[in-house]
């Protein structure tokens, strides 16, 4: 508004020097122009100041808003920093709590560690102690168990022989019972054993024998009987006659006068006796005529 009022100004001045010879009336319009114009510029003066005193209070509440604003910022930054630094501390003692805590935590592990690497020692000790001892027991054992085991088989072999000891005895014991069993038994011939004795007399040269025994009725003369039988059945000549001859050995005996040259039915009678199992032994008897044949049959052995 100032400017387009200088610029007024300006037109009507030159507009005047332009104009050789104003009139009256050129110049009350010409005054009230420049009355209008003056008052137009003292506004317009007016209005400027107005806007440089407004404009100076906001450049003055504008530079006391931003001191303001800097002062708040610079105090929330001291406080903060403050604040900051108060933190910092904190954390600086937190830190060398933390620290110390980690010292003593690191001291206690290092402690723990000496002491599980102490006990962990002492551990493969004592399991090395304990496996050499286990080691030597076992050994020992296995040297026991051996004695043991020898001990054993000795008893064994011990009891073995005992128990074929005892066997045998019992055996024995058996044979010698049944032996006396059989003593006791009168003797006979069984059904076997003649017809064995019968074969064998029926094929051997025959001739005569005399059969002896003690006394009638007794168990020598009952068997004497059935020999008797058997060699008349084979075909020989065979006589019983009860005699009593002390002295003479138990069992049978073949009486002859002389054992040179022998009897041949003598030998045969012998060896079939022999075959059903009695013997009878040949003995010369220089009252028996020779060439003459006699069984004697005593008591049982």
């Amino acid at each position: 508004m100032l400017r387009m009022a200088m610029e007024n100004m300006t037109d009507s001045t030159l507009t005047s020097q332009s104009t050789p010879s104003p009139s009256p009336i050129d110049l009350t319009a010409a005054a009230g122009n420049q009355t209008k114009f003056f008052i137009m510029y003292v506004v317009a003066l007016g209005i400027g100041a107005i806007g440089a005193i407004l404009a100076a209070w906001f450049t003055v509440q504008l530079y006391r808003a931003g001191n303001r604003y800097q002062d708040l910022v610079k105090a929330e930054a001291l406080a903060r920093i403050e604040e900051a630094k108060g933190g910092a501390a904190n954390a600086l003692r937190d830190a060398g709590l933390a620290n110390k805590s980690a010292g003593e935590a690191n001291e206690r592990a290092s402690n723990a560690a000496k002491e599980g690497k102490r006990i962990e020692v002492e551990a493969n000790k004592k399991i090395e102690e304990a496996r050499a001892q286990a080691q030597s027991d076992i050994a020992a054992a296995r040297v026991r168990q051996d004695e043991i085991a020898l001990e054993l088989r000795s008893k064994a072999k011990e009891l073995a022989d005992a128990q074929r000891e005892a066997a045998e005895a019992q055996r024995r014991l058996a044979e010698k019972t049944e032996e006396i069993r059989l003593r006791q038994l009168p003797r006979k011939l069984t059904p076997e054993q003649q017809q064995t004795l019968l074969e064998m007399l029926r094929d051997a040269p025959k001739g005569e024998v005399n059969v002896l025994c003690q006394e009638a009725g007794t168990e020598p003369c009952e068997f004497a009987a059935q020999i008797v039988g058997v060699l008349n059945a084979a075909g020989w000549h065979a006589a019983l006659n009860d005699a009593i001859q002390g002295g003479q050995p138990a069992g049978l005996t073949l009486w002859v006068h002389n054992l040179e040259p022998p009897l041949e039915r003598g030998i045969a009678l012998q060896r079939a006796l022999a075959s059903i199992g009695f013997s009878a032994p040949a003995e010369t008897i220089p009252n028996v005529p020779e060439g003459s044949l006699i069984l004697f049959v005593n008591v049982k052995p």
